[in-house]
């Protein structure tokens, strides 16, 4: 234990990332002000009593306590800075529970890969629980794998395990799964359940839980008059909706973990490689992620920094990171890492110069967007799924069809990647085999590239033209290509809100002319900044004509139309 925390080089290169990440915090530009924050922000002046309007019951959020003063004396950027200190507590903490397993590189690298990345370089620096969470589950881990087998370790341990619901209910099936693994390991240790002392450790635990149990009940009823009113889900639980709501949660253009940090992929192969090997580690890992995902998958993040859910599964994926780069030896997958690191690293320097773009990803994805018109070459907006749940309400109703089945084909891709890589670095003999695995691997994500080259079209290949006579629901968008072109996708660059506004027709209804001089229709499609077309192929002229009841105003043609094409 005292080697572990030896002062060296790793720890000294830990401190000045630390530092580095506080620093883009500090002078870098600030995320909007968002979501749930202002609502936090009055509940931490309402614990020091100095507010009585806050929105909810004013003590429903107990992680503010102990930033309730910095938010009090410097406003809501030193309650950011008090979570930030939070974070960085659990990021020292995940790098000694990483060093108590692998090298010390190997455990740095894989603690930085999560914390200097999204989604936890967004929450360090934002009023959610997200960094409590984060650093919660951490100690929990920990003490959980520590060697002392005393009472007071005991009574740490069921500290940490059992405060997780306390600080958002989400976390409550995890601190079950906490509490099940220590019993199982003490179950174990013990080679039964003869001894005296196990019996009188299991008598403490259940007898804690009930009575964190009965807290936990009487404080929701206190707070939200509910016995589990301060978290709803946004969707009925049911088991045929368990894969399509946790693609949700990981591949989806707004919230999706792959999406925004896509390095998580061969993290989660990692793990499921660490669980076929029988490492304890990886096991506890995938059991705490299985609890926890359940509860996730039912919720929709909303207005908020991206993957917001998986915070506090980072030590998690860390721990799965350390293990595939410990076992993987095949140059595929070592091409296979790089290529989705330097997506991931990319995504963090992006966050860091322009945060608040990463809350415009609601219908279409802004982020990918931009990263064309840094980049070129490959345009993936057309190919990223939304949340079903902007579909659901009336005049979003438009593209449901389409995207669930974008939602399932990137599930697929996602699980053949995490299925390959694992096997790659599974199958140790004979290498062909694995380095096969590896291959197809690469092959994958080559395939992706290869479908979403794409180029904007020039202006001189392009004539676009507007009716001046008003269409019943709007005014006609023609345009006429120079030669054959499959496009993909119409950039309204009008000055207005990236998601659907009011002065965006209903949908658009597409007529394709495929150089015989006629028109016919296609396909009804909905409007957006971004309006993603279907599989068209090579046409020769384009006609949108808008749908629906008349918006009253053609705001969003008075911007250039650019065009997105194969």
């Amino acid at each position: 234990m005292h080697q572990r925390w030896t002062l060296d080089g790793a720890w000294i290169l830990g401190a000045a990332v630390v530092a580095a990440v506080l620093l883009v915090h500090l002078v870098g530009p600030q995320p909007y002000i968002t979501g749930d924050e202002p609502r936090y922000v009055a509940r931490a002046l309402a614990w020091l009593g100095h507010a009585d309007t806050v929105g909810g019951h004013p003590h429903a959020s107990l992680h503010l306590i102990p930033i309730a003063p910095l938010i009090d004396v410097f406003g809501p950027t030193g309650g950011r800075a008090g979570a930030f200190a939070i974070a960085a507590v659990g990021f020292c903490l995940l790098l000694s529970m990483l060093r108590a397993h692998f090298s010390r590189w190997l455990a740095l690298g894989a603690a930085v890969a999560v914390f200097a990345t999204l989604p936890l370089l967004a929450f360090s620096w934002i009023l959610y629980t997200e960094a409590w969470l984060f650093t919660a589950l951490t100690v929990s881990w920990m003490l959980l794998g520590s060697r002392s087998r005393t009472w007071g370790h005991l009574a740490l341990f069921l500290l940490s395990a059992l405060i997780l619901p306390f600080l958002h209910l989400r976390m409550g099936p995890a601190s079950a799964a906490l509490i099940a693994l220590y019993i199982a390991g003490e179950i174990s240790a013990e080679r039964g359940l003869r001894s005296r002392r196990l019996v009188l450790k299991v008598a403490a635990i259940a007898a804690s839980c009930a009575v964190a149990l009965a807290a936990l009940l009487a404080y929701q009823l206190w707070v939200s008059g509910q016995y589990f009113g301060s978290a709803t889900a946004t969707f009925s639980p049911t088991l045929d909706d368990v894969l399509p709501r946790l693609a949700v949660q990981l591949i989806s253009q707004r919230h999706g973990l792959f999406i925004f940090n896509p390095l998580m992929i061969v993290a989660l192969a990692g793990l499921v490689v660490g669980v076929l090997r029988r490492e304890r580690l990886a096991v506890q890992g995938l059991v705490l992620l299985l609890a926890y995902a359940g509860t996730i998958a039912w919720s929709s993040a909303m207005e908020s920094m991206p993957a917001r859910f998986w915070c506090a599964a980072m030590p998690i994926f860390a721990v799965g990171l350390a293990i595939w780069v410990r076992e993987q030896r095949t140059w595929c997958g070592h091409a296979v890492t790089a290529m989705l690191g330097l997506i991931s690293a990319g995504m963090a320097v992006f966050y860091g110069f322009d945060p608040n773009a990463f809350l415009e990803n609601r219908e279409v994805s802004i982020i990918y967007d931009r990263l064309f018109d840094w980049f070129g070459l490959v345009y993936l907006p057309p190919w990223l799924a939304a949340d079903p749940i902007f579909f659901l309400r009336g005049e979003r109703s438009l593209g449901l069809e389409a995207n669930a089945a974008l939602l399932t084909r990137g599930g697929l891709v996602a699980t053949a990647l995490v299925v390959c890589l694992a096997a790659a670095a599974t199958i140790r003999r004979p290498n062909r085999l694995a380095s096969a695995f590896g291959a197809v691997s690469l092959v994958f994500l080559a395939a992706i590239v290869w479908q979403a080259r794409a180029r904007e079209v020039a202006a001189h290949e392009v004539a676009i033209h507007l009716s001046t006579a008003p269409a019943p629901g709007g005014r006609v968008l023609t345009l006429s290509f120079e030669r054959p072109t499959k496009p993909l996708a119409l950039r309204f660059e009008a000055t207005l809100p990236h998601w659907h506004g009011g002065d965006y027709p209903e949908g658009f209804r597409l007529d394709v002319d495929h150089g015989d001089g006629r028109f016919e229709t296609v396909d009804t499609i909905a409007a957006r900044r971004l309006t993603m077309l279907p599989d068209i192929g090579a046409i020769a002229r384009l006609r949108l004509t808008p749908t629906g009841p008349p918006k009253g105003t053609d705001t969003w043609t008075e911007g250039p139309v650019s065009v997105v094409a194969r």
